[in-house]
């Protein structure tokens, strides 16, 4: 099944990866500029896909730079990155939280 984040898909316009107010000081809360950024990205993956992101998800660098440009962080390849460790079941509880 294809995923709505794919490259090839019309979901990848900025639109949709968008931070709103609320949005940034809550991905600003984090202690790390990675955390924010992944935060970020799962806040907006879970708004789109209605799911979190897993390891066989490509996360598109489009919207990895949009995000990273909208907490004025360094973009970064989330290609191996553990979604399943602790932060991110702390900011999946979270965002269950905000939303």
């Amino acid at each position: 099944m294809p995923n709505n984040l794919s490259e090839n898909n019309i979901l990848g316009s900025d639109i949709f990866f968008t931070l709103d107010s609320e949005e940034i000081i809550l991905a600003n809360s984090k202690n790390t500029k990675e955390n924010r950024l992944v935060f970020a990205v799962m806040l907006k993956f879970f708004q789109v896909e209605g799911r979190y992101p897993t390891p066989s998800d490509v996360i598109q660098q489009t919207m990895i730079n949009s995000l990273a440009m909208q907490l004025d962080c360094c973009d970064m390849n989330l290609d191996n990155y553990d979604w399943h460790n602790r932060s991110s079941k702390r900011f999946r509880q979270e965002i269950n939280y905000f939303i």
